[in-house]
């Protein structure tokens, strides 16, 4: 008793031949843009804050949840004001100087 697979014939099967037509189609201009990355990464971020503003508004607590308005305006006073690039660069210095202690260590 042999435990090979029974051999089967070998066949070929012949296409048809190709027709020469025209291939490409022109995408709708609403598909066209959507399939740019930086648009479809647009509508993500812009529904994440939608969603984000919608649950901050249901919860009705600034403290517990601030909302992305909230949040925008004070990022922009941090920044305008320049206590958030002095914050941001504190940060960065301790953090630079763990690694540099971990690296000795």
């Amino acid at each position: 008793m042999s435990l090979a697979p029974p051999a089967r014939e070998e066949y070929e099967i012949t296409l048809e031949p190709f027709t020469q037509e025209d291939l490409a189609r022109d995408l709708p201009l609403a598909q066209r843009i959507w399939q740019l990355g930086w648009v479809r990464k647009c509508v993500i971020m812009i529904a994440l804050a939608v969603i984000w503003e919608l649950a901050a508004r249901l919860q009705n607590n600034d403290l517990l949840l601030p909302s992305f308005l909230q949040t925008a305006a004070a990022f922009y006073d941090g920044l305008i004001s320049g206590e958030l690039p002095g914050k941001v660069w504190i940060s960065l210095t301790v953090l630079i100087q763990g690694y540099l202690i971990g690296i000795v260590l």
